[in-house]
């Protein structure tokens, strides 16, 4: 029996993902290169906050908007989804 892939679209975490980045009228600012796959968070030389990213090393992007900061964790997510929007997108021009 073949397993089907869930769409990343599909997915319920990045549909209410899709909804704050709306709502909240955020944009990417930047973004984190991971090396040693943890997100360390702190303050003056400080770790305040260590997070482990899903896939490992990779490129993070940082989203800020009126009322939250958000770092997406999961890069192969990140790609699936975006390539997902890229052919909605090229559908519905």
């Amino acid at each position: 029996m073949t397993k089907k892939t869930k769409k990343a679209m599909d997915d319920p975490t990045n549909k209410s993902f899709m909804d704050l980045i709306y709502e909240d009228n955020a944009k990417v600012i930047g973004s984190v290169t991971v090396d040693d796959g943890q997100i360390e968070l702190g303050n003056c030389g400080g770790v305040q906050i260590k997070l482990d990213t899903v896939t490992g090393d990779g490129i993070y992007p940082i989203w800020q908007g009126k009322k939250y900061v958000v770092i997406e964790m999961d890069m192969l997510n990140i790609m699936r989804l975006d390539d997902e929007l890229k052919k909605f997108d090229e559908e519905d021009s």
